[in-house]
């Protein structure tokens, strides 16, 4: 965080999966990268994160598991122990890929049961609006 109240941030991520039966090695990469001014008592936030394509996966088909989400979010500070907070978010998936969000996944079948998943191709969206009290 700099002395104009900008902070920046970025994030990498590998993954890789050895199949012992088919003997197929998945990998694949995301990174993030992230930027807030704090304004006042506000602080504005902008992230964007990309997974890369599927390496390994059927010829022909890696980048069909891409996906990108950016998030957009506003903070206000009430006081030194309460603020309130409101963000948009997006994923963006090809038309292979199912990611989704991890604290609370969005479902296109099976709600409501353990096999509850996202078809892929769909690209959920999330509003949300909050209050922070830290004790």
């Amino acid at each position: 965080k700099f002395a104009t109240g900008t902070f920046v941030g970025a994030g990498y991520e590998f993954g890789r999966f050895d199949s012992t039966t088919t003997g197929t090695t998945l990998k694949q990469d995301d990174w993030t990268l992230s930027v807030g001014q704090d304004i006042g008592a506000a602080t504005v936030k902008l992230e964007y994160s990309s997974l890369g394509r599927l390496k390994g996966a059927t010829a022909g088909t890696e980048d069909n598991y891409k996906a990108h989400q950016w998030a957009l979010g506003v903070d206000y500070n009430l006081s030194k122990t309460t603020k309130v907070f409101s963000y948009y978010t997006k994923i963006t998936n090809k038309s292979a890929q199912n990611a989704n969000f991890a604290n609370t996944s969005i479902y296109t079948s099976g709600v409501g049961t353990s096999s509850a998943a996202l078809a892929a191709g769909v690209d959920p969206q999330a509003f949300g609006v909050g209050l922070k009290v830290a004790f």
